[in-house]
């Protein structure tokens, strides 16, 4: 699972049959260290995939709202406290 607004709360769920492993990920070092190559060769082919799923129309995002710059602050409390169904998106121009 990938979480960019935090990690869930793993309390709400009912007991699963399995074990959920969450581990932190940086993907700085491997966006530029030649060391991870084989890395960014995976990022490309996953975000090549992606792109064509949308492309396809096989992929939809839910955008709840579009907020402002100055609503970001706000927003990501509110996203904290799990209020948000679908995406909330900062429009930066």
């Amino acid at each position: 699972m990938a979480f960019i607004a935090g990690l869930p709360d793993l309390s709400r769920l009912d007991d699963l049959p399995y074990s959920i492993a969450i581990h932190d990920i940086g993907l700085g070092g491997v966006l530029v260290a030649a060391q991870f190559r084989r890395q960014q060769e995976d990022l490309v082919k996953m975000a090549s995939e992606m792109i064509g799923l949308v492309q396809q129309g096989e992929i939809h995002s839910t955008v709840s709202r579009v907020i402002s710059l100055e609503d970001i602050p706000r927003s990501l409390t509110t996203l904290a406290e799990g209020h948000v169904r679908g995406k909330i998106v900062a429009q930066l121009v």
